[in-house]
């Protein structure tokens, strides 16, 4: 569910592509030991909050690492996981939530 406009969308949509390739990193090797110091990106498709920020998210994940962008359409098992309601959620994995700017310099300084 978007948190500012409250919708809700059914199915699965695909994830666009930008000028810095496919947005949604490979979730496969999610696990304890892989995300340690990770910073969750959720996003939907869908939601426009995430399209608009889409291009600071991408930046941000391309300058560090440690930076995971998540198509919540596609990974339903880590949105249940860390407790995603809505979107976009920015978090670490201890479940620290960012509330902060979305520009790619505010992410990265959450991220260190």
């Amino acid at each position: 569910m978007c948190i500012m406009c409250k919708r809700k969308r059914k199915g699965k949509t695909p994830s666009p592509v930008s000028k810095f390739g496919a947005m949604a990193q490979e979730t496969s090797d999610v696990n304890e030991e892989s995300v340690a110091d990770t910073v969750f990106i959720f996003y939907a498709p869908w939601c426009g909050h995430c399209k608009k920020s889409m291009d600071d998210f991408e930046k941000a994940s391309a300058k560090n690492s440690k930076i995971r962008l998540i198509n919540s359409d596609e990974n339903t098992d880590l949105v249940k996981k860390y407790g995603v309601k809505g979107f976009p959620t920015i978090m670490k994995s201890n479940g620290t939530v960012y509330s902060g700017d979305r520009s790619a310099d505010s992410i990265l300084e959450f991220a260190e």
